[in-house]
């Protein structure tokens, strides 16, 4: 039994009790959430400290955080002492419930599933190949580091795509600076479309009137018609896209709205705004936000085994482009 139950409690007398060294890393797990520290953010940090988790390993993810913040036991009950307040424990699940609804998740929001363990997830592109990026764990490195790679890295037992190999810090730092570059020019946000003067423009409207005329002709030409309906298309096609760069617009500038400088990464901040990157083997990070705006920022290439080849600093970040 003293296996089965939640980190921070252990059995003593018969009776469960509170043990207190734990118990301080689950308070602490609801502050940093209710504080806005995400998960994969928190899971990271208490691997890194070496914090023992409920299966006494050194090994933090999503969703063991997730199982601490929706575990009621930790209120307390007639068998559970309590850790935390029930006004604290109720304000984690209603900032749950906002994420949830900010972020289109699914009532799994704490589970540890492939859609939302990791950030990066679907949306990373290879700038060589077109392909998307897998995350793979590097099991010849003594910490088991994981690394981002092209997926047709290897195919048939033959490397196939030589693009550039990184890791969560690198993209990590990358957003930060490329957030940052934004927050210091909102600009940067705004690629003036060129517009018509209304959605129905003048063009439209011309090319509307000669599809009338051609249909009213006793011997019509239907490809005539056909030409005519496709430039009609085409034109409310590119209209309807630069509605959506409006819209899509306005939403980054409520996302970035009283936002401070960033000092660490923002896993909700991040899905909310970027809808992808691109990486080149140039050491350039591509950053395509929702509106389509790009911002490039700047990386150290790593070799076959996933280490930076820059000498020096750790720090693979430079000054975005």
């Amino acid at each position: 039994m003293q296996n089965h139950l939640p980190i921070g409690y252990k059995i003593a007398d018969g009776k469960i009790t509170i043990v207190e060294e734990k118990a301080e890393v689950v308070r602490k797990t609801y502050a940093d959430f209710i504080s806005g520290v995400s998960m994969y953010q928190m899971a990271k940090e208490f691997t890194e400290n070496g914090m023992i988790n409920a299966n006494g390993k050194v090994s933090w993810n999503h969703g063991s955080i997730g199982k601490i913040l929706q575990n009621c036991k930790y209120v307390g009950d007639e068998y559970y002492p309590s850790i935390v307040s029930g006004k604290i424990f109720d304000k984690a699940q209603k900032f749950r419930e906002e994420k949830i609804k900010r972020l289109n998740h699914g009532n799994n929001y704490f589970a540890n599933n492939k859609t939302n363990t990791y950030p990066f997830s679907g949306k990373i592109i290879c700038g060589d190949c077109g392909a998307n990026y897998k995350r793979y764990t590097e099991h010849h490195s003594e910490n088991n580091k994981s690394n981002w790679k092209c997926k047709r890295y290897i195919m048939d037992n033959k490397v196939c795509c030589k693009n550039a190999v990184i890791d969560d810090d690198q993209l990590e730092k990358a957003f930060i600076t490329v957030m940052n570059k934004i927050l210091k020019i909102p600009e940067l946000l705004i690629k003036n479309p060129n517009r018509p003067n209304d959605k129905n423009s003048s063009y439209v409207r011309k090319v509307e009137l000669e599809v009338a005329q051609q249909s009213d002709k006793k011997n019509m030409d239907p490809s005539e018609i056909a030409r005519l309906l496709f430039l009609r298309a085409e034109e409310q096609y590119k209209n309807s896209l630069i509605d959506d760069y409006e819209y899509q617009t306005s939403k980054l500038k409520v996302l970035i709205k009283n936002l401070s400088p960033l000092d660490q990464f923002e896993e909700s901040l991040f899905k909310e705004a970027i809808k992808h990157i691109t990486i080149y083997k140039n050491e350039t990070l591509r950053f395509e936000f929702i509106n389509g705006v790009v911002i490039d920022a700047a990386y150290k290439l790593q070799n076959k085994r996933g280490v930076e080849n820059a000498k020096g600093t750790k720090d693979s970040i430079g000054n975005s482009r």
